[in-house]
C-alpha cells in the first residue's frame, strides 16, 4: 500500500516536475515509457494529496494476464452468448494506452462529480501523454468551453480538427467552434 502524499510537501515545483515527466512521455515511443513513473506523475497532478495505491492497483488490473476462459466468459457476459473470443480481444495494451485509460477513468469520475476544472486538468495531463490525439484535444476543448474558457476551447477544438477526427466528430466539432465563436462576439 502506498503512502498518501502529504499536501504540505506538494509544491508547484513537484507538480511542474510531474507535468514535465508526462510531456517527456508524450514524445517517447510506447515501449520506452516508464509506467510506474508516469502513473505516479498522474497521481500527483490529480490533486497532489492522493494515495498512489489506487493507481498502482488499477495499472496492475490493466496489466494482469487473464486466461482465455476468463476472457471468454467476460465477453459473453457483456456482448452476448453468440460472441466468440478472437485474437483482437486479447491483444496487448501498450504503456501509453494503459496510462490514458487510467487517467480517462479519473477524468470521467471528476466529470460525474461535476468537478469540471479538475477534469480539465486531467484532460491536459492526457494531452501531455498523447499530444497528437485529436480526440483528446476535442474532449479538452469541450471541457474548456463548458468552464467558460471559450478561447481555449476553440483553440483546442481547432487543434483537434487539424490532427484529424472521424467524420461525425469532425462535423460536431466544426459546429461547436461556430457556436463558441458566436458567443465570443
Amino acid at each position: 500500500m502506498g503512502m498518501p502524499v502529504d499536501p504540505s510537501t506538494v509544491s508547484n515545483d513537484n507538480v511542474a516536475a510531474a507535468e514535465a515527466t508526462l510531456r517527456r512521455c508524450g514524445d517517447l515511443p510506447d515501449e520506452a515509457i516508464d509506467l510506474a513513473e508516469a502513473a505516479l506523475a498522474l497521481a500527483l497532478i490529480d490533486g497532489g494529496s492522493v494515495d498512489p495505491a489506487p493507481y498502482r492497483r488499477h495499472l496492475a488490473a490493466l496489466a494482469e494476464d487473464l486466461v482465455a476462459a476468463d476472457l471468454r466468459a467476460l465477453l459473453k457476459q457483456v456482448a452476448g452468448d453468440s460472441v466468440e473470443l478472437g485474437p483482437t480481444h486479447y491483444s496487448p495494451v501498450g504503456n501509453r494506452a494503459a496510462l490514458l485509460r487510467l487517467h480517462n477513468n479519473i477524468k470521467t469520475r471528476l466529470l460525474r462529480l461535476n468537478r469540471a476544472a479538475e477534469a480539465a486538468r486531467a484532460a491536459h495531463a492526457m494531452l501531455w501523454l498523447a499530444p497528437r490525439d485529436g480526440g483528446l484535444w476535442r474532449e479538452s476543448g469541450l471541457i474548456e468551453a463548458h468552464l467558460g474558457n471559450l478561447k481555449r476551447g476553440i483553440e483546442a477544438l481547432e487543434t483537434a480538427l487539424g490532427l484529424g477526427l472521424p467524420d461525425r466528430q469532425r462535423h460536431e466539432t466544426e459546429l461547436a467552434i461556430k457556436r463558441l465563436r458566436g458567443k465570443l462576439n
